[in-house]
């Protein structure tokens, strides 16, 4: 798909490419209206690059990329406006950083990181408005450390770190509204 222009009156885009397994690349350009990117480039196996500047008024981004399992990198700058990230990068298994300075007014990120496999090291400053961070890195096992400064506004933090198995060392002070820690931990073998 090379032209997409025609889309810029879309608002809702949700499940608009879902499986979509040889999807390589695709314009972005027509989407800068689109609000609600539910579940938008799901099971986009294929993809390996993506152009996301166009989606500045996404606000809903759940699911947008998960299980993309191809995607090594993608520009998240455009995602200021993101309130919901659950289950966003879900999956993508080759994903091994990414910037996530725009994220500044994400609440949800459950699952966000869910299974993001090669994903070492994760700056998480920009989560401070983050209230629901269940499952969040659950399953990132090359993840070795990470900095929970921000997360002093969570109260669901229910596996957000489980199965984190190369998770040597954790500082938990920040945790402190959190209500729901079941299995936070669970599986973490150096810990």
């Amino acid at each position: 798909i090379t032209d997409t222009t025609a889309f810029t009156k879309v608002t809702d885009a949700r499940y608009m490419f879902q499986n979509c397994t040889s999807l390589i690349s695709i314009d972005t350009s027509g989407f800068t209206s689109v609000t609600v990117a539910y579940s938008m480039f799901y099971s986009c196996t294929s993809l390996i690059s993506i152009d996301t500047s166009g989606f500045k008024n996404v606000t809903v981004a759940c699911g947008m990329f998960n299980n993309c399992r191809s995607l090594a990198s993608i520009d998240t700058s455009a995602f200021t406006n993101v309130t919901n990230a659950s289950q966003m990068f879900s999956y993508c298994s080759k994903l091994a950083s990414i910037d996530t300075a725009a994220f500044t007014n994400v609440t949800d990120a459950s699952y966000m990181f869910y299974g993001c496999t090669k994903l070492a090291s994760i700056d998480t400053a920009a989560f401070t408005s983050v209230t629901t961070a269940y499952y969040m890195f659950n399953s990132c096992t090359s993840l070795a450390s990470i900095d929970t400064a921000a997360f002093m506004n969570v109260t669901n933090a229910g596996y957000m770190f489980c199965y984190c198995t190369s998770l040597a060392s954790i500082n938990m002070t920040a945790f402190t509204k959190v209500t729901n820690a079941s299995y936070m931990f669970y599986g973490c073998t150096k810990l």
